[in-house]
């Protein structure tokens, strides 16, 4: 089964649950953050992101090791993976933290009520 079959079988067997694909950019820090230090500079780093690129849905962090993340839509160009990875690596170095390399990861994201 394909990627896309995939993901359309399971969005048609999700019942009342929307599913979403997203394709999320990550960098990770060599900085060992705690918890605050990481929402501190997530609210900084989220809002030159989000200002800077359109495909970019949202900037969110994970202290437990020390990454953030940019989520995209779905269906993403090369080059506006590129331009979202760029964005994210010029926030986080001017947070002056250090790059230890980025990531792409695909999830399936589940809204429910």
């Amino acid at each position: 089964m394909s990627f896309e079959e995939t993901l359309r079988s399971m969005a048609e067997g999700s019942g009342t649950s929307a599913q979403t694909p997203i394709v999320t950019i990550i960098v990770t820090v060599q900085e060992n953050l705690t918890r605050n230090e990481a929402e501190l500079k997530l609210a900084s780093i989220r809002r030159e992101v989000l200002s800077g690129d359109p495909v970019v849905q949202n900037v969110t962090q994970d202290y437990t090791v020390d990454s953030f993340a940019v989520e995209t839509v779905s269906s993403i160009s090369w080059e506006d993976a590129q331009n979202a990875r760029s964005a994210l690596r010029n926030a986080v170095r001017d947070e002056r933290m250090t790059r230890r390399g980025p990531a792409i990861q695909a999830d399936i994201k589940t809204a429910s009520m």
